[in-house]
């Protein structure tokens, strides 16, 4: 029961932003919970929130990440350094 509630917990709307654990936002990605602490620690993907200690994210935040991740047709992302035409 206790697990069940803290499930339902990170679902929770705060301050009008819907916020995801890490196991539901890597469902939505189809993407380990491993791969999204790995880009934490590397300041990729999208930005983390830590309440009480327990790591969410903002849906906000999610879609302005995935937004900059497929940017509209005819704007090309950056090229990195290195990259050649």
């Amino acid at each position: 029961m206790a697990e069940s509630a803290h499930r339902r917990r990170g679902s929770q709307t705060v301050c009008g932003d819907q916020m995801l654990t890490p196991q539901e936002l890597a469902d939505e990605l189809r993407v380990s919970v491993r791969t999204l602490r790995g880009w934490r620690d590397r300041g990729r993907g999208p930005r983390a929130t830590r309440i009480e200690g327990a790591i969410r994210y903002k849906r906000s935040d999610v879609d302005r990440w995935l937004a900059e991740q497929n940017p509209p047709e005819g704007n090309p992302p950056e090229q990195l350094p290195g990259d050649t035409d």
